[in-house]
């Protein structure tokens, strides 16, 4: 007889056991796989199967793995038996909204003696998977387990590495910077190599491809090929489309409305920033002094809240032109700021990382081919890059400090 487990106290969730040892007692019906003996019995290379913790519990005995370390409760059970020997990848598809519920696959024949061969948690970050490699006739156990009221789960036995997600087609106006990236699944390394229009980028072997400020000639079909020991899969083709349509910004003089300011409007794309230009001669132009952003660190930069906003500078009785023209360094910082955020919820997936884990340099700039340098005074990635949530337009602010994972 086994020694009575230290997992009969549950962690993270906050519950204790309240009967025997890890007895929960439940309100409401169980669902039918709520112990490891009534496992749900999956079949075929390809199945989807859904399930709920609502009223689960959770049995003495219950292997801990590298997932419930942060966390453990009330489980369901699914069992799957190889018909060959192959790799297994198992994604999560759906779920309630959740900070404390993971899946695992296990090998073995009773609960006490159960081996974790992976797991992963279910929570914002999207694209989770687990993997292992199956041998034909052996039988594995899919367990979920924390608070996660329903969840759609998928199981795919297959020797090619599984595209997650496809990297998007984008359309860009000139001037702009686009992010490639791709979620895949598979047994580990894996290894990427991006395309454009079907002939390999030299060097582009992240998972992530920023393309800076693509002219004309770099729009088209890109792709990449993702490879491990098991085979090869080619993602579907991303269409990069550059508008050339981006309207040149244009300086309005207006009336005097001090005698000491001269005022003038500039019309150009709300939410962009510009840079706005002195000079005597039209030869040598500077940033104007008087628009300093302290987060650029160059002067002259304004951000245009409006189709039109107003400005003014100190009259001189020097002739002075002015200019304004796009300034570059936002979009790009912003495409970097994706190509982060992207890196970030990479690491989570690839390295199991708990969702309120802190997201280090070293573990982000892995996926990328060329780190972006620090954009506006910090001394690492980490702070000098604000991470906000994927969904909105990041902000190209300095931020001292570690950022958490984004969904």
């Amino acid at each position: 007889m086994p020694q009575r487990p230290m997992s009969c106290f549950l962690k993270a969730s906050s519950l204790l056991c309240l009967i025997g040892c890890c007895a929960l007692a439940a309100f409401g019906q169980a669902p039918p796989n709520d112990h490891f003996t009534n496992a749900i019995a999956l079949s075929g290379n390809v199945v989807t199967f859904s399930g709920t913790l609502s009223n689960a519990t959770i049995e003495d005995w219950e292997p801990e793995d590298s997932c419930s370390y942060d966390f453990f409760g009330p489980s369901v059970w699914w069992s799957w038996t190889a018909t060959q020997s192959t790799a297994v990848v198992v994604e999560t598809l759906q779920h309630s909204p959740t900070y404390g519920s993971a899946f695992a696959a296990l090998k073995g024949t009773e609960i006490w003696a159960l081996t974790p061969l992976d797991c992963n948690f279910m929570d914002p970050i999207t694209n989770r998977y687990l993997s292992f490699l199956a041998t034909s006739g052996t039988t594995y156990y899919i367990r979920v387990f924390g608070d996660a009221q329903a969840f759609t789960l998928r199981l795919t036995a297959t020797n090619s590495p599984m595209i997650l997600a496809q990297p998007p087609s984008t359309t860009l106006p000139t001037g702009s910077s686009a992010l490639f990236g791709v979620v895949a699944g598979g047994l580990a390394p894996l290894q990427y190599q991006w395309r454009f229009e079907g002939a390999n980028l030299p060097g582009q072997t992240a998972p992530l491809l920023l393309v800076d400020t693509p002219g004309l000639n770099r729009a088209g079909g890109y792709s990449v090929l993702v490879s491990n020991v098991t085979g090869v899969t080619t993602s579907a083709v991303a269409n990069l489309t550059i508008s050339p349509t981006d309207p040149r910004p244009t300086l309005v003089a207006l009336g005097p409305t001090a005698t000491n300011r001269f005022s003038f409007a500039l019309n150009g794309v709300p939410g962009r920033r510009y840079v706005i230009e002195g000079s005597t001669n039209l030869v040598h132009w500077a940033g104007e002094p008087e628009f300093f952003s302290c987060c650029e660190g160059n002067p002259g930069v304004v951000l245009l809240t409006n189709a039109s906003s107003v400005f003014s500078i100190t009259r001189s009785t020097d002739q002075k032109f002015l200019r304004a023209s796009p300034l570059l360094r936002p979009e790009i910082c912003i495409a970097h700021l994706h190509e982060v955020n992207f890196a970030i919820k990479l690491s989570a997936i690839h390295l199991r990382k708990h969702p309120l884990a802190v997201a280090t340099g070293a573990e982000t700039t892995s996926y990328m081919k060329d780190p972006p340098a620090c954009p506006s005074g910090g001394s690492s990635l980490e702070d000098s890059y604000f991470l906000t949530d994927i969904k909105t337009p990041p902000a190209c602010q300095w931020v001292p400090g570690s950022h958490f994972i984004s969904p």
